[in-house]
């Protein structure tokens, strides 16, 4: 009498779209396993139970992808598969936008972008404060250093939800001195 197969694929998967899965199947009674997906990606080795999956383009676009392990019976049992859910999160993009030339007495409304993030910040290498740090659209606020050596780095930090690391870009905001003109007594 021969047992019955078992096929285990494991808890459901998130990863970066730039990462790989480890999958870690478990499977008892069977004389061969086999990993297969939905989606258009690859294993290191389909007959691994614990094979690396990387996702496809497809995977990636579709953020989804199932993988199922297939346990081969012996004899006349009947083979057992086993299916899990690998998600794809997008990695984030920033955009802190165009450097820029403004005056000493004026403020800037920045203009960031970013894509796939779960929340944005801005920082700045200078003394000035942002109106709204948290915010994609701040205004900046130049401070007396910042006006002193003439401009400040700006940095956009967009960050992703658990799987993927953040994203920043930065711009230069170049501050002019107002002019003086003294025309004597």
């Amino acid at each position: 009498i021969l047992k019955n197969p078992l096929a285990n694929a494991g808890n459901d998967l998130s990863i970066c779209e730039s990462g790989f899965a480890q999958l870690s199947g478990l499977t008892e009674n069977t004389i061969d396993v086999l990993w297969i997906s939905d989606g258009d990606g690859t294993f290191d080795d389909n007959t691994s139970a614990t094979a690396i999956y990387y996702p496809g383009e497809a995977d990636i676009a579709n953020e989804t992808v199932s993988l199922c392990l297939t346990a081969f019976a012996d004899g006349s049992c009947q083979d057992v598969q086993d299916c899990t859910v690998l998600n794809i999160e997008k990695a984030p993009l920033a955009d802190a936008g165009w450097d820029k030339l403004i005056c000493e007495t004026e403020s800037y409304q920045l203009d960031g972008n970013a894509q796939n993030f779960a929340s944005v910040y801005w920082e700045t290498n200078g003394d000035g404060t942002f109106d709204e740090p948290a915010n994609l659209t701040p205004v900046y606020y130049p401070g007396e250093d910042d006006i002193e050596t003439g401009f400040a780095e700006l940095e956009l930090t967009a960050y992703a939800g658990a799987n993927c690391e953040e994203a920043t870009d930065n711009m230069i905001l170049s501050i002019d001195k107002t002019p003086v003109a003294n025309a004597g007594n």
